[in-house]
């Protein structure tokens, strides 16, 4: 085993507030006195708002306090982001933090829509103000239906972007489950002029049908991707790849090396998901969804001094 698992550390109240249940793509900022962990927290029709746990940086399992408010509420009525958002990224430059996120709509015949925001905060992301209500990453080809933003790194003058992307949808016991693989683009600013995705990632075989949510770290000669991948089986669990360039992937599972317990007592028995890495008083931590996509909240791992993450990735 490479990682100790720490236990569920936020816990959805199930209250029928607008954090009812859920803490989908929780995404760590690390800042001095605390981790703030970004999360898509959903409402009981299951409509996710942005807001934030904060975790004690001496004691990441220690909850300080959460938001009341969502730092991000949904959409005005037809727009994109108007069903629901999640977070995709955030990047604190200068005092200002970015907050690139994925917005929901509901459209006929198919199950949803789904293409990139960008806010900003002043406040650390107490709360954001949208740049725009329209799309900073909206359809393409070949991502006609999904071009969502899910990990941002400056890199030689400009920002570079990995996104779950996809045209497709998989039928599975005739229900319509989108079909979306991992596309890297880029821009010179990071707000307009974004290149067409090139594909990353591909399926291992016949049965995945979405790999999504990845999530791009530097490393010792070039990036590590963890990234979130399901198959027909109705499994739901997290891969890992490695690149020198960052478009070009081999992936290798055995480097992440995380999986369900495979008890149905516990919350993580049957799924793990969209799992996210930071470090906090020089060790490696991971928090991450448990089953059906984060229901019931988030939890924690700590790499162990064998896990082969550390000997890659560069702290910072």
């Amino acid at each position: 085993m490479a990682w100790d698992r720490l236990g569920i550390v936020y816990k959805a109240p199930l209250d029928g507030s607008w954090r009812d249940n859920s803490a989908l793509t929780p995404t760590p900022l690390v800042l001095n006195d605390r981790i703030r962990i970004f999360c898509g927290f959903r409402d009981p029709a299951g409509v996710s708002r942005l807001g934030y746990v904060d975790l004690s940086s001496r004691n990441p399992t220690q909850v300080l306090g959460q938001s009341s408010e969502p730092s991000l509420d949904i959409g005005s009525a037809g727009m994109f982001d108007d069903n629901g958002i999640i977070l995709g990224d955030v990047l604190l430059i200068g005092n200002t933090l970015r907050c690139y996120y994925v917005g929901f709509q509901l459209v006929n015949n198919v199950k949803f829509l789904a293409y990139s925001g960008l806010a900003t905060s002043a406040d650390f992301g107490e709360s954001f103000t949208r740049f725009q209500e329209i799309p900073v990453i909206d359809r393409m080809p070949g991502s006609a239906f999904i071009n969502a933003i899910h990990s941002v790194l400056f890199d030689h003058d400009r920002f570079r972007f990995w996104l779950g992307a996809g045209s497709a949808w998989k039928y599975i016991d005739d229900k319509p489950f989108p079909s979306y693989t991992v596309k890297e683009s880029s821009s010179s600013d990071g707000f307009a002029n974004f290149q067409a995705g090139r594909q990353c990632l591909d399926f291992r075989n016949e049965t995945e049908y979405r790999i999504g949510r990845p999530r791009v770290y530097r490393a010792k000669g070039g990036l590590i991707m963890l990234f979130t991948y399901g198959d027909t089986a109705g499994n739901y669990l997290i891969g890992s790849a490695y690149s020198s360039d960052g478009v070009n992937w081999e992936r290798d599972d055995t480097l992440v090396d995380f999986h369900p317990t495979g008890s149905l007592k516990d919350w993580d028995g049957q799924q793990v998901c969209y799992g996210s890495l930071f470090f906090c008083n020089d060790e490696l931590y991971m928090v991450y969804n448990g089953g059906s996509m984060g229901q019931l909240g988030f939890g924690l791992a700590r790499a162990r001094p064998d896990n082969p993450l550390l000997r890659l990735l560069i702290a910072g």
